[in-house]
C-alpha cells in the first residue's frame, strides 16, 4: 500500500544548486532539492519544462545495487538508462530521481535481507511480508512536489508501475499518458519480473517500448528465455549459450567483409536479447584484432554483457 502524510500537507522542497550534467546519453542540466522528508532529490530536466503540458517524465525509485552496481536481480539500471536516452532523445523532459525508495521503500539492509528470503524461495513481495515489511511502502508526495516547483503541468509517465501512477495522481500530479519501460528479461530477473507483473500488475517485461518514433531500431523487447531454455546450474563450470550462423552458401564473414552481415536484422535482434541475457560474451583475440566487436546490446533494451577475450599467446613478465 502507498504511504500518505499524516496531515495531507507536503512542504515545498527546497533547492540547493544546479549544473550542468553530460552523460552518454546526453546533457542535463542537474537541480537537486531538499525536500520535507530530509532526504534530496535529483531531477535531471533537458530542454524547457516549466509551464509545459505532457512532459516526458520518469520519476525513479532508488536501487544502489541496479542502478550503481549493475545488479541482474532486477531491471532498474536499465530501466534508468533507458528513461535518459527516452527523454534525451525527445529533447525535453525530466527524471526525478528519488531517494530513500529502497527496495520499495524497506531501505538497504532490509532490502539484502530479503535477497537471502527469496534465495530461500520467497518472492519478491513475499520476502518483505516475511521479514514483517510492507509489500510497498514508497510516498511519491515530494516527487510530485518537485516536478509541481519544476512547473510541470502534466506528464508522460514513463513507468510500469501503476501503484507510482496513482501515488503521483493522489499527490496532485495529472498523468495525461502512461508509456511503459519494458525490458528483456534474463535467467536472473525473469520471476521477479513475472512476479510483478502477476502481483503488483506491473507492465509486461516484453512487448512495445517507449519512444518507438525516436527508436524504431527498439520498438520491440525480446524476450530469449525459451530460445535459451530450462537453465541447469552447475556448481563447477558455467552455463553456455552457443550462436552459431553462416550464409546459405556455407560461407562466413570474410576479412574482405563482402559476408558482413549473413543475417537480418530481426536475427540481430534476437542476437543482442541472447546478450542481455547472458553475463558475458567470450571472442578470441584474432576478432578483437580484426574488427574489435562491440558484442553490446543495442537493438533490444538490456544490459550489455561483459566482454572475455581468449588469447593463447604466452605471456613473459618482466620484474
Amino acid at each position: 500500500m502507498l504511504q500518505r502524510r499524516a496531515n495531507g500537507l507536503t512542504p515545498r522542497p527546497r533547492e540547493l544548486t544546479r549544473v550542468p550534467l553530460p552523460t552518454r546519453f546526453g546533457l542535463f542540466e542537474v537541480r537537486a532539492f531538499e525536500c520535507g522528508s530530509g532526504l534530496v532529490y535529483l531531477a535531471l530536466v533537458r530542454g524547457e519544462v516549466e509551464g509545459q503540458s505532457d512532459v516526458l517524465t520518469r520519476v525513479h525509485s532508488e536501487c544502489l545495487t541496479g542502478d550503481t552496481l549493475g545488479s541482474l536481480r532486477c531491471d532498474c539500471g536499465v530501466q534508468l538508462h533507458l528513461a535518459l536516452r527516452a527523454i534525451a532523445g525527445a529533447g525535453t523532459g525530466v527524471l526525478v530521481y528519488v531517494t530513500g525508495h529502497e527496495g520499495r521503500g524497506i531501505g538497504l539492509i532490509d532490502k539484502l535481507r530479503a535477497y537471502v528470503e527469496q534465495d530461500l524461495g520467497a518472492d519478491t513481495l513475499e520476502a518483505n511480508l516475511r521479514l514483517g515489511l510492507v509489500a510497498d511502502g514508497r510516498d511519491y508526495a515530494d516527487a510530485a512536489a518537485v516536478l509541481q516547483v519544476l512547473g510541470v503541468r502534466s506528464v508522460r509517465l514513463l513507468t510500469n508501475n501503476p501503484g507510482k501512477v496513482e501515488g503521483l495522481r493522489c499527490a496532485g500530479i495529472s498523468v495525461a499518458t502512461v508509456e511503459p519501460l519494458a525490458t528483456a528479461p534474463h535467467s536472473r530477473n525473469l520471476a521477479y519480473m513475472r512476479t510483478k507483473q502477476r502481483r503488483l500488475f506491473h507492465a509486461e517485461p516484453t512487448g512495445d517500448i517507449i519512444a518507438e518514433q525516436i527508436f524504431p531500431e527498439m520498438s520491440r523487447a525480446v524476450d530469449a528465455s525459451e530460445l535459451i531454455g530450462a537453465v541447469r546450474q552447475h556448481e563447477a563450470r558455467p552455463y553456455v549459450v552457443l550462436k552459431y550462423a553462416q550464409t546459405l552458401d556455407g560461407r562466413i564473414a570474410t576479412s574482405t567483409g563482402d559476408s558482413k552481415w549473413i543475417s537480418g536484422e530481426g536475427e540481430r535482434r534476437i542476437s543482442h536479447a541472447l546478450r542481455a541475457a547472458c553475463d558475458a560474451v567470450l571472442v578470441g583475440v584474432g576478432t578483437i584484432l580484426h574488427d574489435d566487436p562491440q558484442l553490446t546490446v543495442r537493438m533490444v533494451p538490456g544490459a550489455s554483457p561483459a566482454r572475455v577475450v581468449l588469447d593463447s599467446t604466452p605471456v613473459s613478465y618482466t620484474h
